[in-house]
């Protein structure tokens, strides 16, 4: 609370920490140098740093068996630490991953030394027999077939935990990025401005 701070102290090897969350752990003395100083301070909203991660995941096609890669953003983070995640909906277009200027990206990509080898599935607009409509998919790069998303969220879900992830590629973001979100808290961004 902005009123009222209160922060968890920490014992450990003889000396005391301030726990900010668990975004970061400051000794003591440094958190009061820095909470006097205006280093840390009350923000009403969490926000990005406009960094961003893609993780690429080996797939196998249901219906040749050929391997692709498909790819999700990894949760962002804010300046003080904090993770950012993004919900996407499911059988949609209007996926964050599927925007035009990430799609640019991965494209540069996957034309670079490192990225040449990634065997990328196909990213349009496809009929799925199961939903019953069109919506923007990942797809087979060998025989076009679509990679249903209750399918394709199964595999990204183990991909959080490391299971079949092959590459990521970090970069600056240079387009709008706002994912701000309203969410109280004690922050302490280091060489970044503050999330508010």
């Amino acid at each position: 609370m902005e009123d009222l701070p209160i922060f968890k102290l920490i014992e450990e090897r003889n000396d005391i920490y301030v726990s900010l969350k668990g975004r970061k752990k400051l000794q003591l003395d440094s958190f009061i140098n820095d909470f006097i100083s205006g280093k840390i301070k009350f923000c009403h909203t969490l926000n990005a740093l406009p960094q961003m991660t893609i993780v690429f995941v080996e797939f196998p096609c249901w219906k040749c068996g050929k391997i692709n890669h498909i790819y999700f953003i990894a949760p962002f983070r804010s300046a003080c630490n904090t993770e950012i995640t993004h919900e996407e909906s499911m059988w949609t277009s209007k996926k964050y991953s599927f925007r035009p200027e990430i799609l640019k990206i991965i494209k540069d990509y996957s034309a670079t030394k490192k990225g040449v080898k990634l065997d990328l599935a196909i990213v349009k607009e496809r009929f799925s027999h199961t939903m019953g409509k069109s919506y923007m998919s990942f797809g087979c790069n060998h025989c076009d077939s679509i990679f249903g998303d209750f399918y394709v969220m199964e595999c990204l879900i183990e991909a959080y935990n490391g299971v079949g992830v092959v590459d990521t590629h970090t970069f600056d973001v240079d387009f709008n990025l706002d994912l701000r979100q309203d969410i109280p808290h004690w922050c302490h961004p280091g060489e970044h401005p503050f999330c508010e």
